[in-house]
């Protein structure tokens, strides 16, 4: 099995941004940056997918239903699988790391807003 997983920051990042709801859980974050987010998944996605592979994703359990849900519309075709979710002895191989083209807070002292705005500057 081939692999995407999540820069650590970022998957921390999700975790972080859960809201949940009488029907369940979702990453909830501005438009923008959700934007952003799916943009990078589609892009690590679809480059691995022409060199012939069909990736999952592979994160943390508490980020996976997250994950699945965020992505659920714009790409259906992938999957999302927790490290727990793996057989023992099983080593599936790592293709890419999905990260947003700009650090999600930089630097500590900034508020995402702020990091965001500078981003969308640029």
């Amino acid at each position: 099995m081939r692999v995407l997983t999540i820069a650590p920051k970022l998957e921390q990042k999700i975790i972080e941004n859960k809201a949940s709801f009488n029907c369940g859980s979702i990453f909830a974050v501005d438009s923008s940056l959700h934007h952003a987010w799916i943009k990078s998944v589609s892009k690590a996605f679809l480059a691995v997918k022409d060199k012939g592979f069909y990736p999952v994703i592979l994160c943390s359990e508490q980020a996976r239903f997250l994950v699945r849900n965020s992505i659920c519309r714009d790409l259906p075709e992938l999957a999302v699988l927790s490290v727990h979710e793996i057989a023992k002895g099983f080593f599936p191989e790592l293709l890419d790391e999905i990260r947003l083209p700009y650090p999600a807070v930089l630097p500590e002292d900034k508020s995402e807003e702020e990091s965001w705005r500078e981003y969308r500057r640029t």
